[in-house]
């Protein structure tokens, strides 16, 4: 008499489920595959949204409006504070940044080329580099400005033509 024992730890085999099982386990490796390089592109985008803004920050808002003997040498104090030498043409913005960032969500008209016009005024400083002279001409205004946006953050300042 011949006994077919089998140990309870053998299952049967069943190609299709576990061609199915296996399949499935790819899957969702691929699927996490991709879903990192895509996580870390949308990071790496807001990052430079971020990076973007501080630079115009930087560039752009003097708020509280650096007091300066005259008006005369408010650009040339801001230019060298700043380390923007080389430029023709730099606009400072008197005002918190908070009033300035919300311009490109609710505070802000949309231009056709994808630039947002702020609704309120604001007090600017800009700055014109004189080549005749070597230094930079001061013109003091207030008016509507125009900003360049990314992730409603103002990232550049537009200068008007």
């Amino acid at each position: 008499m011949k006994l077919n024992i089998r140990p309870s730890y053998c299952a049967k085999i069943n190609e299709v489920t576990d061609l199915a099982m296996a399949l499935r386990g790819l899957s969702l490796t691929l699927l996490l595959l991709l879903a990192l390089p895509l996580s870390c592109l949308a990071l790496a985008s807001t990052q430079s949204c971020l990076q973007r803004h501080r630079e115009f920050v930087w560039r752009h808002v003097d708020y509280p409006q650096t007091q300066v003997s005259s008006p005369s040498a408010y650009c040339k104090t801001m230019i060298s504070k700043r380390g923007l030498y080389g430029m023709d043409v730099n606009t400072f913005i008197h005002v918190r940044k908070p009033l300035i960032n919300i311009i490109c969500s609710v505070n802000g008209t949309p231009l056709p080329n994808g630039t947002r016009r702020s609704n309120a005024y604001f007090t600017i400083t800009t700055c014109r580099y004189n080549p005749e002279t070597g230094s930079y001409i001061s013109q003091n205004r207030t008016q509507k400005i125009v900003l360049r946006c990314c992730k409603e953050l103002p990232e550049s300042y537009e200068e008007e033509k």
